[in-house]
């Protein structure tokens, strides 16, 4: 067989698997709480507290046993994706209006980078470092911080943002999050406090795109 006569329907196949390829893919929507857009408008008003999971993480990097929490070279610390998603959170952020007053850090280089990829600013607070760390505090007491700081209203008008890890906070509130996970935490009237939604980074992408601010 000639190969002229193999060419033609070569270069038709590619060119029509380039046009597929590079042809509008339709937009899947992502499901998002129900409360959503009361969440995002409570946000923008102040008053919640926002505690964020570090990005996603390389897990075969470790902590070293005696680390230096300055030394990010002796910890496991966000993946390429991490630094994506800690970037689209801040976008959507910006995009949905919502900002945090004060942004407190755990100390770990991978908390730190999630605040300042988010919200372009950290201040890092020993009371969130991981509760496997005992050096500061028992685990209990870093705890029981928290639970005092959800339990407390913010100034009014602002958020105040945390940046920590996933067994704090479960340990303050009994709930699970993932990396890149964001509790949206409401101050109850009278003491207390309740987690009113969990966003994931997709969702935030999603609530951004349904309700930016006017």
């Amino acid at each position: 067989m000639k190969l002229n006569n193999i060419a033609g329907p070569v270069l038709i196949f590619f060119c029509a698997l380039l046009s597929a390829c590079s042809a509008p893919q339709p937009r899947v929507d992502v499901a998002v709480p129900d409360n959503a857009q009361q969440v995002i408008t409570m946000l923008r008003a102040g008053g919640l507290h926002i505690y964020l999971r570090h990005a996603q993480t390389d897990w075969e990097q470790k902590d070293a046993e005696h680390l230096d929490y300055k030394n990010c070279d002796q910890q496991r610390n966000l993946s390429r994706e991490g630094r994506i998603q800690g970037r689209a959170i801040g976008a959507a952020l910006r995009e949905l209006g919502i900002s945090a007053a004060q942004v407190l850090a755990s100390p770990f280089c991978r908390c730190v980078d999630t605040a300042k990829l988010v919200f372009g600013k950290s201040a890092v607070q020993p009371e969130l470092l991981a509760l496997a760390q005992a050096d500061l505090q028992t685990p209990q007491d870093r705890v029981q911080w928290l639970q005092r700081q959800f339990a407390s209203e913010p100034e009014a008008g602002v958020n105040v943002a945390y940046i920590s890890h996933q067994f704090n906070f479960i340990g303050a509130t009994g709930t699970s999050i993932n990396e890149a996970d964001a509790a949206i935490v409401k101050p109850r009237d009278g003491g207390g406090f309740d987690v009113i939604a969990v966003l994931t980074v997709a969702q935030w992408q999603e609530l951004a795109r349904r309700y930016p601010k006017p």
